[in-house]
């Protein structure tokens, strides 16, 4: 089969973010690196061909120059896509009957034109993106499989309802991206209007936005102390406030985490990140402070 790119402007600026969020969610390998460590070097800079790649052993990746990346950039993204929600409560992610109740009601009608305009843009992404050659011509970043419909459009409802504008990103007082100020040494690849566009995305920020039903990491708060609570011993004798007799390990203590058991073939992840002991049950997580 013959790929060949597709046209300008035939894939709109979503869908490499989709991608790559796709790809960091669901790939084999447990951290996922941002960038292919099979790319060519600079030395051996070399355009992907629109021509068929005999052989299945090719990999288009291999064609790609090497992109030089920040320092401080991570090495993978894998961690923070697992705790995005399985499922985001958007009416795109709907199924027919509920997409009916909207077309039974004249204030519905509004949100069902945006769901098959968002449907069809989606659909023409994934379309153009698979007449690349995408499923085939990448074997090492997208593996048979990897990417279906039901991801696709996983992904673009994770980025619709958890993206924030490219402001919270920039500089103090730069509204937009068009008005930041380059400093010396900065990688700022995309153009402006790209960022405008699309946003940023705040892991911190996204693990306080889930709903419990599909939520992967669930916050709860720790409990306040207890001033002016009288306490009893076991003699009887009042031993005063509860907070005075509360150590100081139980007075300060971070957000308790909760990662669901279906996540535990995951769990090892964030005992890495934090240097955690393997708890004896996957139930609760205490995330404590760096002594």
């Amino acid at each position: 089969t013959d790929y060949k790119l597709a046209t300008k402007g035939a894939i709109s600026t979503r869908a490499p973010v989709l991608a790559f969020l796709l790809q960091q969610r669901f790939a084999n390998e447990m951290n996922p690196p941002v960038s292919s460590s099979r790319l060519a070097g600079d030395d051996a800079k070399r355009s992907i061909s629109s021509t068929c790649l005999n052989g299945e052993n090719d990999d288009a990746a291999t064609h790609v120059p090497r992109v030089r990346l920040p320092a401080e950039t991570p090495g993978t993204y894998g961690p923070y896509a697992r705790t995005l929600p399985s499922y985001i409560s958007l009416p795109i992610c709907w199924k027919r009957n509920e997409l009916a109740l909207l077309a039974g009601c004249i204030p519905g009608l509004i949100p069902l034109q945006e769901v098959a305009a968002r449907t069809m843009q989606l659909s023409s992404d994934l379309i153009a993106l698979v007449q690349s050659g995408i499923l085939h011509r990448f074997p090492h970043i997208f593996p048979p499989g990897m990417i279906t419909w039901n991801r696709w459009v996983w992904a673009a409802s994770c980025m619709t309802s958890r993206a924030l504008p490219a402001s919270c990103f920039l500089n103090r007082g730069e509204k937009s991206a068009k008005h930041h100020i380059v400093e010396e040494g900065e990688l700022f690849y995309s153009p402006p209007d790209v960022w405008d566009e699309l946003g940023v995305m705040v892991p911190l920020l996204d693990m306080l936005n889930h709903e419990s039903e599909a939520s992967q990491v669930r916050w709860e708060s720790p409990l306040p102390p207890f001033s002016g609570l009288e306490t009893m011993g076991e003699d009887g004798k009042e031993l005063g406030s509860h907070s005075a007799v509360m150590n100081d390990e139980c007075q300060i203590r971070d957000a308790k985490v909760i990662i669901h058991k279906k996540s535990e073939k995951r769990i090892s992840n964030i005992h890495q990140l934090r240097n955690l002991q393997q708890p004896k049950s996957y139930l609760a997580v205490w995330l404590c402070p760096d002594k």
